[in-house]
C-alpha cells in the first residue's frame, strides 16, 4: 500500500499507471485475474456492457405458452421475409415490373386527359371537366418525368421519389376540392378536407426521410401524425358533407358524390398500407413492387374519378355539380 500512495493514480491508465488492483489489493487470485482483465479493457478503450437477460419473466406470465409460440413464429417468418427481400432487392424483374407499370399508367392518364378535354370542348356541363383534367394532365407529366429517369432525387443519403410527392401535393388537393363541389361543402370545410390533405402528405413525405434504423421511432411518429390527419379528413367528409350539405341537393349529385367519396376513401387507405408494408418500414415487400402498387392506386383512383365524372355528367341537362341559385 505504500508504494500505491507514493505514486499517482489515474482512473484512465495508460501503460505506466498503477492498476486498480493494486490500489485495491484484493485478496483472492481469480479476483485479482478479474481485475487486471477489467484494468486491461480500461486500457484498450473498451466499453464492458453486461448481455442482457433472455429470461423474459413478463411475456410467459402475460402470454399462454400457445400464444407466445404463434407470435415467435409469426416474428421468424417476417424476418424471414425481410431478408428474402433485401436480397432480392436488386433482381431486374423487381425494377422492371415498376417500369412496364408506370408507362401502361402513364398512357392511361394521358388517354385521360385527351379525352376530358374532347368532353370539356363540346361545352355541356363543362365546370365538370376542369379539374379532373387538370388531375389527369398533372398526373400524366409526372409519369412522364418517372419513365425518362427524373423521378428521384438522393437526400440524406437515401433516394426520394420527388416527382411522386409533386404530383401528390398537386392532384389531390384538387381531387378533394372536386369532392367538396360536387358535395356542396361550406368554405370551412373544404378547408379543413384540403388542409388535413396536406398534413397528411407533409407526415408521409417526412416519415420516408428518416433513412437511420435507430430513429424508427422518429418515423413511425411522422407516419402516425399522416395518418392521424387522414381520419381528419375522411370523418369531415362523412359528417359535414356526406351526412350533411350533400343532402340538399339533386338526387344525381348525390349519388356521384357517393360514388366519388367511397372510390377516394378505399383507395386512398392502401397507401399508408402499401408503404408500410414497403421499404421505409416493415420491408415486407421490393421496392419494385413498392412502386407497382402505388402507381396502380393512382391509376385507380385518378381515372375512377374520371370515369365517374364523364358517366354522371356528360349527358346533357346532367346536374352533376351543385350549383348555386342565381
Amino acid at each position: 500500500m505504500a508504494k500505491a500512495e507514493a505514486r499517482e493514480v489515474n482512473w484512465c491508465p495508460d501503460d505506466d499507471t498503477i492498476s486498480v488492483s493494486e490500489i485495491l489489493a484484493t485478496p483472492s487470485t481469480k479476483d485479482e485475474e478479474d481485475q487486471k482483465e477489467r484494468d486491461e479493457t480500461v486500457r484498450e478503450g473498451k466499453l464492458v456492457t453486461p448481455e442482457p437477460s433472455r429470461d423474459n419473466s413478463f411475456a410467459k406470465d402475460l402470454f399462454p405458452e400457445g400464444v407466445r409460440k404463434s407470435l415467435t413464429s409469426v416474428s421468424e417468418s417476417l424476418r424471414d421475409r425481410q431478408q428474402k427481400v433485401q436480397s432480392s432487392q436488386h433482381e431486374w424483374w423487381t425494377y422492371q415490373f415498376a417500369i412496364w407499370v408506370s408507362r401502361v399508367v402513364f398512357l392511361l392518364f394521358a388517354l385521360a386527359s385527351a379525352v376530358l378535354l374532347v368532353f370539356w370542348a363540346r361545352h355541356i356541363n363543362e365546370e365538370a371537366y376542369v379539374v379532373t383534367f387538370f388531375v389527369m394532365a398533372i398526373a400524366a407529366l409526372a409519369y412522364l418525368a418517372k419513365i425518362s429517369g427524373m423521378g428521384e432525387i438522393k437526400l440524406g443519403g437515401r433516394k426520394l421519389p420527388i416527382i411522386r410527392y409533386i404530383d401528390w401535393i398537386t392532384t389531390t388537393p384538387l381531387m378533394l376540392f372536386e369532392l367538396c363541389v360536387v358535395g356542396g361543402a361550406e368554405k370551412h370545410t373544404a378547408i379543413l378536407v384540403i388542409g388535413c390533405d396536406l398534413l397528411m402528405l407533409t407526415g408521409g413525405i417526412v416519415s420516408a426521410m428518416i433513412v437511420p434504423k435507430e430513429k424508427s421511432l422518429q418515423r413511425n411518429l411522422w407516419f402516425g401524425i399522416s395518418v392521424f390527419f387522414f381520419v381528419i379528413m375522411v370523418t369531415a367528409l362523412q359528417v359535414d358533407v356526406a351526412n350533411g350539405t350533400v343532402l340538399e341537393r339533386p338526387p344525381d349529385v348525390q349519388q356521384l358524390f357517393s360514388y366519388l367519396k367511397w372510390l377516394t376513401i378505399i383507395s386512398w387507405s392502401g397507401y399508408p398500407v402499401v408503404v408500410l408494408l414497403g421499404r421505409a418500414h416493415f420491408g415486407l415487400i421490393s421496392k419494385g413492387m413498392e412502386d407497382a402498387l402505388l402507381c396502380i392506386l393512382d391509376c385507380i383512383s385518378k381515372i375512377g374519378m374520371e370515369f365517374f365524372v364523364v358517366i354522371s355528367c356528360s349527358g346533357e341537362g346532367a346536374q352533376c355539380h351543385a350549383k348555386e341559385d342565381k
